[in-house]
């Protein structure tokens, strides 16, 4: 799961059921919603306990958003149900109205745990849809092809199979814009020639003020609470190039091995206004050892072209 602050909410629920809903933070997730059907006993008790009514609404959703055998990935399309709303309500645990997300991105693993997020906006561009469902280390700015299709929006909630492979997700994904959709697209994924940034080096992470997360900034050092993360040092780099929008390529001979904690420290987090590539990176090689450079590298490109 990436970070887009503006954006994202991340599911986590701890609810008193009997077939038990737990929280766990394993991973590289940064919290997971999880349903053990299995469990023995009911999670701890909510901050105030659902009715009987919401207990149905949950287990009505969850049921909407599981994935059958062999099923890769499925989109629900409004109207949604009022189990929906319901669901968030008691995920919540609060009294009163709930932001529920106008769209969701799911994903399902086998035993029924699942982790996810969600945007406000009403409708989602593909290359998001493309870039949240597909795991691949391609920037949504970098996904290529027709810019009117890349821009198009589609509703509905996103459950894809965790895990799965890029060549089984791309032709569902492709059916379902096409079919449910309308949309006439031809998803494919090649090898081209570009410009990225490259990574080098040893990890060898210093601290700050005792603090043992490296921080994402630009020309502006700020204690504002802008989010973070945490997970492998694969996925630390890619967060770099989330950050400041670019595709980072690691030949770190040794890669870190343990887990990587990271907080943006950017002076407008909804904006992209002290993120300077320049700057960032110079921060990050101070406070981390690597080394950055501008080089040319064959990587993955994924082209969303009209199907004529």
């Amino acid at each position: 799961m990436r970070n887009r602050l503006r954006c994202i909410v991340i599911v986590a629920l701890t609810v008193a059921l009997p077939c038990g809903f737990t929280t766990a933070d394993k991973g590289d997730t940064a919290s997971r919603l999880r349903f053990n059907t299995q469990s023995p006993k009911a999670a701890p008790l909510p901050v105030r306990e659902l009715s009987a009514e919401e207990r149905e609404a949950v287990r009505e959703w969850w049921q909407m958003t599981s994935l059958s055998e062999g099923e890769i990935l499925k989109r629900i399309a409004p109207p949604f149900p009022a189990c929906r709303a319901a669901y968030h309500q008691a995920m919540h645990r609060r009294d009163g109205d709930v932001l529920v997300p106008q769209v969701m991105f799911i994903r399902w693993r086998p035993g029924n745990t699942r982790s996810g997020g969600g945007d406000h906006e009403r409708m989602a561009r593909i290359s998001l849809i493309v870039d949240r469902l597909l795991d691949i280390a391609i920037e949504r700015e970098e996904i290529e092809g027709d810019p009117k299709l890349l821009n198009s929006t589609i509703d509905g909630d996103w459950i894809v199979r965790e895990g799965s492979p890029t060549n089984e997700v791309l032709p569902r994904l492709e059916e379902i814009l096409r079919d449910e959709c309308k949309r006439p697209v031809r998803l494919r994924l090649e090898q081209a020639e570009r410009e990225v940034i490259v990574v080098r080096g040893k990890y060898q992470p210093t601290r700050t003020s005792g603090r043992h997360e490296i921080r994402l900034y630009g020309r502006v050092h700020t204690e504002r609470p802008g989010g973070g993360g945490s997970g492998s040092f694969d996925r630390f780099v890619r967060e770099i190039g989330s950050f400041i929008h670019r595709r980072i390529v690691s030949e770190v001979a040794i890669p870190h091995e343990g887990r990587c904690k990271w907080r943006y420290n950017s002076i407008n987090v909804e904006g992209w206004d002290d993120r300077d590539q320049d700057t960032v990176l110079a921060n990050l090689s101070e406070q981390t050892g690597l080394v950055f450079v501008n080089e040319k590298r064959v990587v993955p490109i994924l082209r969303v072209d009209r199907d004529q």
